[in-house]
């Protein structure tokens, strides 16, 4: 639990952090839409983010089952990004500018510092999800 905000693993941590770092509004972690408890949401801007590791959605029953809650949200009006620890980690200038885009975020603009101070993040090597290079 991080201050009101409850985490349920390193890489929503991480991601908290990601947005602090490139300067991105916070997200709810771990609250339901729908009926269904998601990772990462901006109600106001009807924004999802599933932070997918293999751990827990690498199986063929998790693939199929985000498969349909993604469908359902998108029904309901929802944008869903799913976000990889790959993507965290290989290119997240990349993911940084998709939330931005996803959230219409027209004057953002990433911290100079922004790649740097996650490199910082990622050298420290906390999360289990980081993928091994």
């Amino acid at each position: 639990m991080r201050g009101a905000v409850v985490v349920k693993s390193d890489m929503e941590e991480d991601f908290i952090r990601f947005c602090e770092i490139w300067e991105l509004p916070r997200f709810r972690m771990n609250q339901k839409v729908g009926g269904v408890e998601r990772d990462a949401v901006r109600p106001d801007e009807k924004v999802i983010v599933e932070l997918d590791t293999r751990k827990y959605h690498g199986d063929l029953i998790a693939i199929e089952s985000d498969r349909k809650r993604r469908r359902r949200a998108t029904v309901a009006g929802w944008k869903h990004l799913e976000i990889t620890g790959i993507d965290l980690s290989r290119d997240p200038a990349q993911v940084a500018a998709d939330l931005a885009a996803v959230l219409a975020l027209r004057d953002w603009r990433p911290p100079a510092d922004a790649s740097t101070r996650w490199a910082e993040v990622l050298g420290s090597a906390r999360g289990i999800w980081l993928p091994k290079a």
